[in-house]
């Protein structure tokens, strides 16, 4: 065989063998795996294996900030904090005056959230106190299935919900959520809202969150994000399941949804 075609011939083997066999990661969350969350100790189960889920804390808001730009973060993971896209939410809504030039002062919100990025069915077991449960949907195409198993989900604050599903267009119909009870379960949730001015902000394509534009009722321009549910979503929510589903508002609404 001439020189060239075995050359040839050697190059077409080594990209099929690297493309079959090598193991080169993936910087997406994996998408339609089911996982069980335990509320309580914070560990997920994912085809048998129990590990505990990954946590990054206020202090490690830079490595965060790096897994998030690069793609690498879990498919299920905690936060201490509440994450938009650009920075930590603040605790300060629109009902409290914080004067221009002090916002860098006023502290994130202290808060555990189970951050779903992932399709698939995640059902949660257990109970978390100061805490609440965050769905990304953003470019997201699938199903995303929240399987309440006997869970109490408290934000103890009226700053947050408890459980937060969001995305930048609302309305956005190719990701399908769904909240489902078990049967024979009692799911409890009790949560507030979040109501924070972005109109300061450079960076608000970045925002993950659906950013109201408006005039207020005495004629001043605005920006912000606001969601004012125990339970809120900008896209549509589905509820099913033969469990019962308890929901409790610290501030406004039960449950609430910018679509449908």
């Amino acid at each position: 065989m001439p020189m060239k075609k075995l050359k040839v011939l050697s190059i077409i083997i080594t990209i099929v063998f690297c493309i079959l066999f090598l193991n080169i990661p993936n910087s997406k969350a994996q998408e339609n795996s089911d996982y069980k969350v335990n509320l309580s100790e914070l560990t997920y189960t994912e085809s048998g294996s129990e590990n505990k889920l990954t946590v990054y804390t206020q202090d490690d808001f830079d490595n965060f900030l790096s897994d998030y730009e690069a793609g690498n973060l879990p498919a299920i993971y905690v936060t201490e904090f509440l994450f938009d896209g650009v920075s930590m939410v603040k605790t300060p809504d629109l009902d409290d005056f914080i004067e221009d030039g002090n916002d860098a002062k006023v502290k994130a919100l202290s808060i555990t959230a189970i951050n779903v990025n992932t399709t698939g069915s995640i059902e949660f077991s257990g109970e978390v106190t100061g805490g609440m449960i965050a769905v990304d949907t953003n470019g997201r195409t699938g199903e995303v299935n929240l399987v309440l198993n006997g869970v109490t989900i408290d934000t103890d604050s009226k700053k947050a919900p408890a459980i937060f599903v969001y995305n930048k267009e609302v309305g956005a119909e190719n990701c399908i959520v769904t909240i489902k009870t078990t049967e024979g379960t009692t799911n409890t949730i009790t949560g507030g809202k979040i109501k924070q001015s972005v109109q300061n902000w450079e960076d608000q394509d970045e925002i993950l969150y659906y950013i109201e534009k408006d005039y207020d009722d005495e004629g001043s321009y605005y920006e912000r994000y606001k969601y004012d549910g125990a339970i809120s979503s900008d896209i549509s929510l589905t509820f099913e399941g033969e469990g019962t589903l308890i929901v409790n508002s610290t501030a406004k609404e039960g449950i609430e949804s910018k679509a449908n």
